[in-house]
């Protein structure tokens, strides 16, 4: 079964404590799966389980609650992503494979690999920011 992703506009974050205040908090709900929160495109992407009652209506209203202002963002408004690496930087090796994937994908638009190797920006054509993870 497919897991649902929503896109969230979050204004009003200024640090990362911020990001990490939204991850933990929405990331407790029982039937969010994934959270990651994006200081630089002011975006939060949250999965939260097959079947599930969580509206993205209302995850947008716990987020303001927690004093942001949250609101859904389409699926086309999505253009730009930035998917920071969990164990750091890479090897230049694993850079080069990540490319040539990133080439062959289907609605990828562009990329850029940092010059530090621990985080990629992606612009999409057409593709939510879990499609590509």
């Amino acid at each position: 079964m497919a897991s649902n992703t929503a896109v969230f506009s979050v204004q009003g974050m200024t640090c990362k404590s911020c990001t990490s205040t939204i991850e933990s908090n929405i990331g407790q709900l029982e039937d969010v799966t994934n959270i990651e929160v994006s200081l630089e495109n002011a975006e939060a992407y949250v999965t939260f389980a097959p079947n599930s009652k969580m509206s993205p209506e209302t995850l947008a209203a716990k987020i303001s609650d927690m004093g942001f202002e949250a609101s859904i963002k389409q699926p086309n408004e999505t253009k730009e992503a930035t998917f920071y690496f969990k164990h750091g930087a890479k090897s230049q090796t694993d850079a080069d494979v990540l490319k040539q994937k990133l080439t062959d994908f289907k609605g990828v638009e562009n990329f850029s690999i940092s010059p530090s190797l621990d985080f990629v920006t992606i612009t999409m054509d057409g593709l939510q920011p879990d499609e590509v993870r």
